[in-house]
């Protein structure tokens, strides 16, 4: 390997699923090689629960990228959880040559003392997570900002800043994880890298709120004059919806989790021609239909959202930012997927609101499906993060490069095609079609024959920004649940 070529890799630990990244870089190129997601285990509220389980995937994720890159993996930059993570307000000082610039080394001393000085009510529960810089003083002016105060020729300055801290045990927990699989963890906090990944300089800089939308964390955060005011979160997201639809349809938690995926809408009222159609489901064991209507599983959906939405206005009337939010709120996560759910923001808060995607930073190989997604916004923080904090390469050159199959594809590759049919509480259901399926679809309709398009949305009639056409289907990215060579 050049020696100026470096691999930066992260492993995003989500409440669903587990992201995987690779990128080369070599001078001021950068390119992501690598993308890959598995099924989240181990996990609650976004923090590791299992530690063994947790492992398990860790390395069956990092084998694969290991075989099909031919490295070998030994660091990761890794987020930490985002929930029960508080903020303290902290001041720093220090003494300088008047006969000298101020350096941003300076500014990262203050910083680390302020750290050092940060009182936390329970140092053995808690540990700091990060600092943001808020503003700078030189005993004369006021709010003067980081960027502002490097070149200043003074004898004393003093720092506000942000300490962000969180449970020791959530950190000790995915140090765990990774001593098992052989890598050694750099921890980022992901609030500013995913708003980083997502938000326009002029959008931090206006005033805006992101809010994330996870499987098992929904967070808050919330930018003015291009700095980190305030993070909060709340410890429920798409998995409250998943379990809704499961115990409303009567259906199992895999399939229920497909269907919101892929026809997922908030707001009934505005599903139009869409509110009396039905999605058709057989039991393969029994060969016994089941319907459920659209209007039926958008209300279940716009019900629980309707909880979220309300306590993601709650953390924002908190910070008392709400008028200084003038470019509104961007949606990002898995669940800023759903249809509608834009509309549904903007009803309830009264603030412009639109769905965030990932900004092309870097060069992607083929290889990377995926990664532009709102669900991926995290995993595209870390690689900023990364990218921009370490110089160290986190990969070497490892075997020769080869297909790597994961132990559970060995199973079923050993069982056979049709071998593995589940029961419908097993999420052994598929939801019927009718008609050709064309790649890139979801390859699923109503039950009147009527295709409702790309991940089921009203595309014609939803105002959100338009999603940019994946190269999968939702039968690929989530799992075999809905199978190819189902009887229709």
């Amino acid at each position: 390997m050049n020696m100026k070529e470096r691999h930066i890799v992260t492993i995003d630990l989500g409440s669903s699923k587990f992201a995987l990244a690779v990128a080369k870089q070599e001078a001021d190129d950068i390119q992501v090689i690598y993308y890959d997601e598995m099924p989240a285990s181990g996990m609650s509220r976004g923090a590791v629960f299992n530690e063994t389980t947790a492992a398990e995937a860790v390395r069956a994720l990092k084998e694969k990228a290991e075989n099909e890159l031919g490295l070998s993996i030994t660091h990761a930059a890794v987020n930490l959880p985002r929930y029960e993570v508080k903020e303290i307000s902290c001041q720093s000082s220090m003494e300088l040559d008047p006969d000298k610039a101020i350096t941003l080394e300076n500014v990262r001393d203050l910083m680390e003392e302020a750290k050092q000085n940060c009182v936390i009510e329970d140092p053995d529960k808690y540990v700091v997570y990060d600092a943001v810089s808020q503003s700078f003083s030189d005993g004369e002016v006021f709010q003067i900002r980081e960027s502002e105060i490097v070149g200043l020729e003074r004898e004393h300055i003093e720092g506000n800043f942000k300490i962000f801290v969180g449970r020791k045990s959530g950190q000790k927990r995915i140090d765990s994880v990774f001593s098992k699989t052989g890598i050694t963890p750099f921890f980022f906090f992901p609030a500013q890298g995913t708003a980083r990944a997502v938000l326009s300089d002029s959008e931090m800089e206006t005033g805006v709120a992101l809010v994330e939308i996870g499987a098992g964390v929904s967070s808050v955060t919330i930018y003015t004059d291009g700095i980190l005011r305030c993070y909060g979160s709340i410890p429920f997201g798409g998995k409250v919806i998943t379990s809704d639809i499961k115990q409303e349809c009567s259906i199992g938690e895999h399939l229920a989790e497909n269907i919101k995926k892929g026809y997922g809408m908030c707001m009934p009222g505005k599903l139009l021609n869409l509110s009396e159609k039905k999605l058709q489901i057989r039991n393969k064991s029994t060969g016994a239909d089941k319907q459920i209507p659209v209007r039926k599983l958008s209300e279940i959906i716009d019900d629980r959202m309707g909880e979220i939405v309300d306590a993601v206005l709650y953390l924002i009337q908190e910070s008392c930012l709400y008028d200084e939010i003038r470019n509104g709120i961007v949606l990002t996560g898995g669940c800023a997927e759903l249809g509608n759910i834009a509309n549904k923001f903007n009803d309830m808060s009264g603030l412009a609101t639109k769905i965030g995607y990932p900004i092309s930073r870097f060069g992607y190989t083929s290889g990377c499906a995926g990664i532009h997604d709102p669900a991926a916004a995290a995993t595209t923080g870390l690689l900023i993060e990364a990218i921009r904090t370490t110089r160290i390469s986190y990969a070497t050159p490892g075997s020769q490069r080869k297909t790597y199959t994961s132990p559970w594809e060995r199973a079923e590759q050993r069982a056979g095609a049709g071998q593995q049919e589940r029961t419908a509480e097993e999420s052994g259901a598929t939801l019927e079609e009718s008609g050709t399926r064309n790649e890139g679809n979801t390859g699923a309709q109503t039950a009147d024959g009527n295709s409702k398009g790309e991940n089921g949305r009203n595309k014609g009639k939803d105002v959100e920004p338009v999603k940019p056409k994946r190269k999968h289907s939702i039968f690929d990215k989530i799992g075999t649940l809905f199978s190819e060579e189902d009887e229709v």
